[in-house]
């Protein structure tokens, strides 16, 4: 309906993009970008490479990784609180792998605080995943993803933020999936080597 930025939405590994287009590029993150906003009702279809693996797979991985992840994925702002970090560290205990850790905190997030739409404001000067944690106790994706990657990242495991769009409903008339503006969402990449 709107214009959105030229980022091609895309799922798993892109490897065909079907749009007319001047320019098509990948970025420093590896998305897609063309060489034009998206303008309202543009219709293109990617096909993708499926990136998933089991969990005895991501639980071998261990826990050495590239010096450049590192210098990317673990950064962290001053404002991380020490009971945000506390909590991390809790969690993490007694847990063998990253992958288990990860599956801790998601588990500890999604057990222990409502979804809500609409969350309260945060106050001036604080820092949003302590007061979700700790105060709040309930907030939308963003609040959940930022409070899973910046726990992840405190305990040394490679995260990061994502946001985009879920896959929408499939219109069987179209043969299209329909994306709306309701579709967005955000969510936690974890790095395993």
């Amino acid at each position: 309906v709107r214009p959105l930025p030229n980022l091609i939405f895309t799922a798993g590994r892109p490897v065909q993009l079907y749009l007319a287009a001047t320019e098509i590029a990948r970025d420093t993150a590896g998305g897609i970008r063309i060489g034009e906003a998206l303008a309202p009702n543009t219709v293109y279809s990617v096909i993708s490479v499926e990136n998933r693996r089991d969990a005895e797979t991501l639980r071998a991985t261990g826990d050495e990784y590239p010096d450049d992840i590192l210098e990317r994925y673990l950064q962290l702002p001053p404002s991380v609180t020490a009971r945000t970090r506390e909590l991390a560290a809790t969690l993490a205990d007694g847990q063998p792998t990253p992958y288990d850790i990860a599956k801790a905190v998601e588990t500890h997030l999604r057990t222990n605080y409502a979804y809500t739409y609409f969350p309260p404001p945060q106050p001036p000067g604080s820092d949003a995943v302590d007061v979700f944690l700790f105060e709040d106790r309930r907030g939308m994706c963003a609040l959940y993803a930022s409070s899973m990657a910046v726990m992840l990242r405190a305990l040394g495991i490679p995260a990061r933020v994502v946001a985009g769009f879920g896959t929408g409903d499939f219109n069987a008339f179209t043969n299209l999936y329909e994306v709306r503006a309701d579709d967005a969402h955000a969510w936690v990449e974890v790095y395993f080597s």
